[in-house]
């Protein structure tokens, strides 16, 4: 695993973040950013960034893989970018197998227009939502709206499970 202490942010295509751990940023551990295509975010470790552990921001076709990865104890920042994972403005993201935990606000925020599916995850312990669906996103909770499935994924203790913005807010019990 190698060590990171400043924030990786590229714009760019065919990019892959493997076996790394970014731990203690000024602002994201993984910050990929500009219209970035075919990304692929493997079995890293982050943690303690002051805004996003990862974040895609304005990936419009991205393509993109989010797997394996741990991704805990973010957000110092007190805003909405303190989260574990954060897509803004970003399509075609698949985001699987991650253990999301202990994150200011939200372990997962998808906003402004984004498409992804997130499947068999473990978000739990973050200090405000599992699961945060902003308004303007194009998105769908299987088959309510249209962009965004989730599937198989534990969603655990915080004060929502899932939060769809505006006005639907649907929280999950407590889970053992």
């Amino acid at each position: 695993m190698h060590r990171f202490q400043t924030q990786f942010g590229h714009y760019g295509n065919n990019l892959t973040v493997m076996n790394c751990e970014f731990a203690n940023h000024s602002q994201g551990g993984i910050w990929i950013q500009g219209n970035a295509t075919q990304i692929v975010i493997d079995n890293n470790r982050v943690k303690a960034s002051k805004t996003a552990g990862i974040w895609l921001d304005n990936c419009k076709t991205a393509a993109a893989v989010i797997r394996n990865n741990t991704i805990t104890e973010n957000g110092t920042a007190g805003d909405d970018t303190t989260t574990g994972l954060k897509i803004n403005a970003s399509s075609d993201v698949n985001v699987y197998n991650n253990t999301i935990s202990n994150n200011k606000q939200h372990g997962i925020n998808i906003s402004t227009g984004s498409v992804a599916t997130v499947s068999e995850n473990t978000i739990q312990s973050n200090g405000l939502i599992g699961v945060c669906i902003g308004s303007n996103s194009n998105v769908q909770i299987q088959t309510l709206l249209t962009s965004l499935l989730v599937t198989d994924t534990l969603i655990a203790p915080s004060f929502a499970g899932l939060a769809l913005s505006p006005v639907t807010w649907i929280p999950f019990p407590t889970m053992p």
